[in-house]
């Protein structure tokens, strides 16, 4: 799993609107660590720095949004 280089991912984020933080995983390092054989996935990390929800597949906006709201407890 690899996400291209910086200026193609940016390229893409740029042509569709997308305006949160994202990771360039140029080598699929970070993937591999983290073990993510499938996309998309996302993680949500807490204030101590720790993974509190990982989730493989698509997810709704109040489902991400609740996500982060736990996180943050």
């Amino acid at each position: 799993m690899q996400s291209g280089d910086a200026r193609e991912v940016q390229s893409y984020l740029d042509e569709r609107g997308v305006n949160f933080p994202v990771i360039v995983d140029e080598y699929g390092k970070i993937a591999q660590r983290f073990g993510v054989s499938r996309v998309p996935a996302s993680f949500i990390i807490d204030p101590q720095g720790m993974i509190a929800f990982t989730e493989v597949g698509y997810t709704s906006n109040w489902g991400l949004r609740l996500r982060l709201w736990l996180a943050d407890k």
